[in-house]
């Protein structure tokens, strides 16, 4: 196996997260094609050969970045958790410098747009709630508004289903698919609430009736109440992701 110079598991070099000083953050390096071979989804799979697998049944490459919210984390050589990180065509495992539990977790706290908005949401907190404006009229949160929701989406979909993770690709595909469904008619019932269309300027769609109370419950992020929940995950995010500059002393 070919070393590389900027591999976690091939230097063994493990980033500490009380070395980070604002505003050189600290991101996660990507590992290499040969470790990320050795992939494994939490079913105990190869990622790889789960892709393979899948691809091969469907008929047609399974990929796409919803893949991530779903096969995420992995574990590399037994040592190693990553995060994979699926585009239109390919990946990439990224390691984990700041504990997280889903795929939105992991982008607010190791994507430098994310980083810096949860350090300034931080810093507001501290000078008093009042200053915080909602997550929806800041530039930089609106990508994480949408990861937040689609977060939730999912995990609607693997408790409907009653497991906590896919047990297979296949099975992945569908949550996803269930999930995009669910958001879909979320955010249309939402502009219909909030007067920005009405029912009639909505093209038809047909729902059943678990859609429907799954898009019910879906927390609407540019709303009163869903706005205020996203609020408090990301300021509880925001002060666990800089703890360590707390207790420096800034």
């Amino acid at each position: 196996m070919a070393r590389s110079d900027t591999c976690p598991a091939c230097t063994g070099h493990v980033q500490d997260p009380s070395t980070e000083r604002p505003p050189h953050w600290l991101l996660p390096r990507p590992f290499c094609v040969a470790h990320k071979r050795t992939a494994l989804l939490p079913t105990g799979e190869r990622l790889e050969a789960a892709l393979d697998a899948a691809s091969r049944e469907a008929g047609f490459p399974v990929e796409g970045s919803g893949l991530s919210y779903v096969l995420n984390p992995v574990s590399i050589g037994g040592k190693w958790i990553g995060w994979v990180d699926f585009a239109a065509s390919g990946s990439a495992v990224y390691e984990t410098v700041f504990s997280s539990t889903t795929w939105a977790e992991f982008l607010a706290q190791h994507t430098r747009d994310g980083v810096e908005l949860l350090y300034t949401l931080d810093a507001l907190t501290l000078t008093g709630p009042q200053a915080v404006e909602p997550p929806a009229t800041h530039v930089l949160a609106s990508r994480m508004l949408w990861n937040w929701q689609f977060e939730i989406a999912v995990r609607q979909q693997l408790h409907a289903r009653g497991i906590q993770v896919a047990r297979s690709l296949v099975e992945a595909v569908a949550i996803l698919g269930d999930a995009d469904r669910v958001l879909e008619i979320a955010r249309d019932m939402a502009d219909i609430n909030a007067g920005r269309v009405t029912a009639k300027e909505l093209p038809k769609k047909i729902a059943t009736d678990a859609q429907l109370a799954a898009a019910s419950a879906l927390p609407d992020p540019l709303g009163p109440e869903g706005g205020e929940e996203c609020m408090r995950w990301l300021q509880a995010l925001a002060r666990r992701r800089f703890a360590h500059i707390a207790k420096a002393g800034g």
